[in-house]
């Protein structure tokens, strides 16, 4: 399976070296806020096609270094206790939709990120997996004239839906804030 994935990042970059319109952006961000502790930091790769100036659809895989909490409950259910667990690796793939609201060298943008987070490791995150949506808004500050390169910041909410708590009392997910920095080539 991995083999696949690497094959296909390795088309589309290799065509996003190629073509005006292919585009590949390296992403790092952080999702923090209630009910975690602690922030979940991710990595990904997002490689896709822009449409214009405006338009862009995309696919996207990388790492997310989750910070593990197990919510118990108290013998009369009445709330939640938490204890850490430690951490663990989540592989988030997804596609990504953006439409830039202006032209100009910097560009307000609305986009979403919608997917699947599979846990890369440890058998602890096993619930943590589901789907999961990000819309968020954010800001391209283009660094040439042909808008080919950019740095980007957008704030979104992170919502995934998982088993959060104990197999016996399952919650329907949870939303955090994102904050998100790439760069495009």
């Amino acid at each position: 399976m991995r083999k696949v994935f690497l094959l296909f990042y390795l088309i589309f970059l290799g065509a996003a070296l190629l073509s005006a319109h292919f585009k590949a952006s390296l992403r790092g961000g952080v999702a923090f806020g209630p009910p975690a502790k602690k922030p979940y930091y991710n990595l990904d790769i997002v490689l896709g096609y822009q449409f214009e100036n405006s338009f862009y659809i995309g696919v996207g895989a990388g790492l997310n270094n989750s910070y593990a909490e197990q919510l118990y409950w108290t013998a009369s259910y009445s709330s939640g206790q938490s204890r850490d667990i430690g951490t663990d690796r989540l592989l988030p793939l997804f596609a990504r939709v953006k439409y830039n609201l202006d032209s100009a060298r910097i560009s307000p943008f609305v986009a979403i990120d919608a997917g699947y987070l599979v846990a890369a490791t440890g058998q602890v995150l096993k619930r943590y997996q589901g789907f999961f949506g990000i819309p968020a808004v954010g800001v391209d500050f283009f660094v040439d004239k042909r808008r080919r390169h950019c740095f980007s910041v957008q704030i979104g909410v992170l919502i995934q839906e998982f088993d959060w708590f104990d197999t016996k009392h399952p919650a329907d997910g949870i939303a955090r804030p994102d904050l998100k920095v790439s760069f495009t080539f």
